[in-house]
């Protein structure tokens, strides 16, 4: 009751995670992480995925070091959750004063986003979202 799923790739080498049909429901944490570190990309492909009720974010999606965040999220609800539904960042040095690679890309069909702590829309840094 941690995080639901937590996938790290540290090192030369792309993440790349496909998920469907997936609940997660009251973890502690996030219910739905997956982090890259140093070069590579994260690409994500996630469809009808359900998170509730979760102790952070209920999906997190971080690159961070040279490399691109890509994917697609479909059919996706995350309902409840402490801090954001929904949170992507990229990222060559965390908290870095310009950005220092290209923007990432997300697209997003049938998205629901309700009772998030931090607000219900995607927080995204650095990641174009439609």
């Amino acid at each position: 009751q941690d995080e639901g799923l937590d996938f790290d790739e540290a090192g030369e080498g792309d993440a790349h995670v496909s998920l469907t049909a997936i609940r997660a429901l009251e973890t502690r944490d996030e219910a739905i992480k997956v982090d890259e570190e140093d070069a590579g990309d994260l690409v994500a492909r996630f469809s009808q995925i359900d998170v509730r009720r979760g102790g952070d974010d209920g999906i997190q999606l971080t690159e961070q070091g040279p490399g691109q965040i890509r994917g697609q999220l479909s059919a996706l609800q995350a309902v409840g959750n402490k801090k954001y539904g929904v949170k992507v960042e990229q990222w060559v040095a965390e908290d870095e004063a310009r950005t220092q690679e290209p923007r990432g890309a997300l697209k997003t069909e049938a998205i629901r986003l309700a009772g998030n702590g931090k607000g219900n829309r995607i927080k995204a840094h650095h990641v174009s979202v439609n």
